[in-house]
């Protein structure tokens, strides 16, 4: 992987809140865990899901 940059975006609170937890118990930051779906994501190996566009509050 190349080197990593700042990137800003939303999330829903309570999904934040349940990554960090998660983060915590495996030792890792959460955007370890956004890093690592994106891929998977782009490799094809996360399908069936439905991605829908969510507006701004």
């Amino acid at each position: 992987m190349g080197e990593r940059i700042p990137f800003r975006t939303t999330v829903d609170a309570d999904l934040l809140r349940k990554l960090k937890v998660k983060a915590l118990e495996n030792n890792v930051d959460v955007n370890d865990i956004l890093e690592e779906l994106a891929k998977l994501y782009l490799e094809g190996a996360i399908k069936n899901i439905e991605i829908t566009k969510r507006s701004k509050k």
